[in-house]
Formats: C-alpha cells, structure tokens, sequence
C-alpha cells in the first residue's frame, strides 16, 4: 500500500461504449450486440488507481454543465476521494468518447471529443495552487491543455513535490518541460514518438530513454505491456 498526499490533474470524459461483431464500414448503420456508459478519462482513472493504491488523492479536473457533467460529479463523489475540485465551462461539453469494441479480441475504435478538458484557463489553475502546494506527488497527463499542464508543473515543483508525467495521450511537449518533471512514463507507442525510435523490446527501450534523458527527462520508466517496463 502506497501513502503520501497526490494530486492528479487530468481529464474526465463520459465513455460510450457499444459491442459489436465487426466495425462498421462507411455508411453502414449497425445494430450493436450490447453497449454501457462509464466514467473515463486519464486523469481520472489514475487518480482512482492511487485512492485504490491507499493514497490520500486530491482529483482536479474540468468538465462542462451539461448531463454528462452532472454524471461526472456523482460518480466522482461516490468514488471516495478525500478532495475533488471540479472546474466547469459554461458552453463546451464534458469530455467524452465514442468506442466500438469489436470480437472475441476486443479490437477497439474510439473518437474522443475532450470538450472541457482542454479549457483550462490560468486563473483557474491558480486557484487549485494550495492544492498542488499541500501534495507529495503531482500527477499529470497530456489530456488537457498543455498551458494548464506546464502551469501545474510548475507548481509541483515549487511547492517540492514528485511531479510525475504520463504522455498520453501524446502531443509535443518541450524539453525545458520535460526537464522539470521528475518521472517520465511513456508507453512504447508514446516513447517511438517522443523520440523517433521504433520501440520493440527491452533493449530498443533502454536506448530510447537514453535519448529522453537527453531531451531533458530525469528518470523514464517506458511500459511494455506484457514485456514490463523498462
């Protein structure tokens, strides 16, 4: 069991999902052979990892006024975080994604609208300051504005915590962020377009966190899936 104070800044989205045979092809209207919604998003199931890891967790987020908001803030409530500070747009929608779960094999196809993820204004990231300045690990994603993520960086490390950055899902981050974070966890996916590498085993891995040292990274764990981590 892990202990500590975390903080996650990251995104909530309302998931959608349908099970089908096959996907469908352009034009064609499918009928599904089952479908749910659930609560999704980076940022927030890593922060439910971390609750369910013994971590006393404080959840910021974004989300808009709007039905899947309102199913944002019961679910998160019923979660059992020890704090959550819900950020709300006024007139962009709540995250969501779209996804078709194909065959025994579960191959998936998913559109992702991150709405209200990707709104996060500097003031508000301010007021979430304290926040990040009473946590022992600051946990970021790259689902949400890269201005917002590089301000809550920021604070983390002013305020002397472990800021750790997940890059998913990835877009371009400078290398003087990159040197401020004291954790790096790419994927092998992520890590390929981080550095320009094809990574595909435990050695391919090892030299690829070589080069994001390079760029500014202090420490890298790149995950292989069944392969472990590197």
């Amino acid at each position: 069991m892990m202990s500590g104070k975390v903080c996650v800044f990251g995104s909530f989205n309302f998931d959608m999902v349908a099970r089908v045979d096959r996907f469908p092809v352009p034009g064609e209207s499918l009928v599904a052979c089952g479908s749910m919604t659930s609560a999704g998003g980076k940022g927030a199931n890593q922060a439910t990892a971390a609750l369910k890891a013994g971590a006393n967790v404080h959840y910021i987020g974004k989300i808009g006024n709007d039905t899947f908001g309102h199913f944002a803030r019961r679910h998160l409530k019923g979660v059992g975080f020890n704090a959550v500070t819900l950020l709300v747009a006024e007139e962009i929608p709540t995250g969501n994604a779209l996804i078709y779960v194909a065959g025994n094999d579960a191959e998936n196809m998913i559109a992702v609208d991150p709405g209200a993820n990707m709104t996060v204004t500097d003031d508000e990231i301010a007021g979430c300051i304290p926040a990040i300045g009473c946590a022992d690990v600051v946990l970021v994603q790259l689902e949400n504005n890269l201005s917002a993520i590089e301000q809550v960086i920021d604070a983390g490390k002013q305020a002397g915590a472990l800021v750790i950055l997940n890059p998913a899902p990835w877009q371009p981050v400078e290398h003087a962020v990159l040197s401020k974070v004291d954790l790096l966890t790419p994927n092998a996916t992520e890590a390929g377009l981080m550095t320009g590498r094809r990574v595909d085993s435990l050695t391919a891995a090892a030299e690829a966190a070589d080069v994001l040292h390079a760029q500014g990274a202090r420490n890298v764990i790149i995950t292989l899936g069944a392969s472990g981590a590197c």
